[in-house]
């Protein structure tokens, strides 16, 4: 006997120390292995064309085309996938409805200012040419006219005149170039979308804005949806991860807190095996009511981590009011798991642990094809994010994109502590009957 009980004092701290490397290892390994792949943006053109010698010229669908083009033709999937939507009220319904991170904008007159501004050039460039010519015309006149100091004597005139007209030359070209720069050339619009993922966001501003500078057209980039959160403190909103923790933040600790607080109510209520299907009843009954206290603490505590560590100004009262739902609803599927079985709910917890945690702040493009198709849908981080997301950046109330999900998740908790409570158990008084 004491043999045995020898082999489980170091049997069960290795047990435990391998589940926590494992909790950790797949915890942590969307982050290590994130990708951005097909992050779908919009495209749309509002350039109307203009007609040049050849018949009608539209830069702004060539330049939709080129981007498109280049998009496929690199190996592999490409970082964005490009949907172009045909005009401005679809492109800010669908912004708005969260369907892309972002938007390439072609303005109005786009081709016209393209046009005027190479026409700019090209007279400045011939304007040059014709100064050089005129420079070079009285040094070679005096060349012409034979030898002597008659010759030298207008090889002088004919250098120095030509002195002055090199002069006008610089004079002229410089006066040609600000001519061509002050042409007014209608800027491309980049937009990103904060609310969508703070992290994409922040990546594309200025791969974007390079991407198109580098073709030789000016970008101006916009973000919607920027909200309070991160903009309190200048190097939280400096640094592009300070979305993605502000968010992490707010997320792990009130997933641990509704865990922990699930598995000590349901422990610390819990019936013994010949406690009757009232008694049972009775004990989830109070559960639930504490629920409800415990839920609002780890609320408050995960507004105050927002606000102490990130220094963000969210609302506090629908902040608060969203959360505090958020936990009461994860804490309704633990105690579920909990009162049908303790390993079930060991089970629900570290798959939600280990699974989910990454799915809160990463987007759906980054994540490994196991956690798109098996664990995104339905992990309840993933749900408590877009809430976050949506008070924190888009200014929603209490009830937003997160809010549904995660009351079908609570529904599922209180389906299966009404299985807990109505199964009947071995050594039940006749009172359960």
């Amino acid at each position: 006997m004491f043999e045995k009980l020898g082999k489980r004092k170091f049997a069960v701290p290795l047990l435990v120390a391998v589940i926590i490397a494992c909790v950790m290892s797949v915890m942590f390994y969307p982050m290590a292995n994130m990708e951005m792949k097909g992050l779908p943006f919009a495209m749309l053109s509002l350039d109307e064309g203009v007609e040049g010698p050849q018949g009608t010229v539209n830069a702004g669908d060539a330049l939709i085309e080129n981007v498109t083009a280049a998009a496929d033709a690199g190996d592999g999937e490409s970082p964005i996938a490009w949907t172009q939507v045909g005009s401005q009220e679809e492109l800010d319904e669908a912004l708005e409805n969260g369907e892309f991170y972002g938007a390439l904008i072609v303005p109005e007159g786009f081709s016209a200012g393209q046009m005027a501004a190479k026409q700019a050039a090209v007279q400045a460039a011939l304007a040059q040419a014709q100064a050089l010519a005129a420079a070079q015309a009285p040094v070679q006149a005096a060349a012409a006219q034979g030898d002597g100091g008659a010759a030298g004597a207008a090889a002088g005139e004919g250098a120095a005149a030509g002195v002055a007209a090199v002069a006008g030359f610089a004079d002229a070209g410089q006066a040609d170039q600000d001519a061509a720069s002050n042409v007014e050339t209608p800027s491309l619009k980049v937009v990103v979308d904060n609310a969508k993922s703070p992290l994409v966001a922040s990546q594309t501003k200025a791969s974007m804005a390079s991407m198109f500078q580098q073709m030789g057209v000016d970008v101006e980039v916009e973000t919607i949806h920027e909200g309070d959160a991160g903009s309190a403190d200048d190097a939280a909103a400096a640094n592009p991860m300070a979305g993605m923790m502000s968010q992490q933040l707010t997320i792990m600790p009130l997933f641990l807190m509704s865990f922990v607080g699930a598995l000590v109510l349901s422990r610390v209520f819990k019936t013994g095996a010949g406690a009757s299907r009232a008694e049972r009843w009775k004990s989830l009954a109070v559960q639930a009511a504490y629920a409800v206290a415990v839920s609002l603490v780890a609320s408050l505590c995960a507004y105050a981590m927002l606000v102490w560590v990130v220094g963000s100004g969210a609302a506090f009262g629908e902040f608060a009011l969203f959360m505090w739902f958020a936990s009461f609803c994860v804490m309704l599927l633990f105690l579920g798991a909990f009162n049908l079985s303790l390993g079930l709910g060991v089970l629900v917890a570290l798959c939600a642990l280990a699974g989910g945690m990454t799915c809160g702040v990463l987007p759906f493009e980054a994540l490994p094809s196991f956690w798109q198709d098996w664990v995104y849908p339905w992990a309840p981080q993933h749900f408590i994010g877009e809430g976050v997301r949506a008070v924190m950046f888009r200014g929603a109330g209490a009830w937003n994109a997160g809010s549904g999900p995660l009351a079908v998740i609570g529904a599922v908790g209180v389906v299966l502590a009404c299985v807990a409570g109505t199964l009947p158990r071995k050594g039940a008084r006749n009172a359960d009957v």
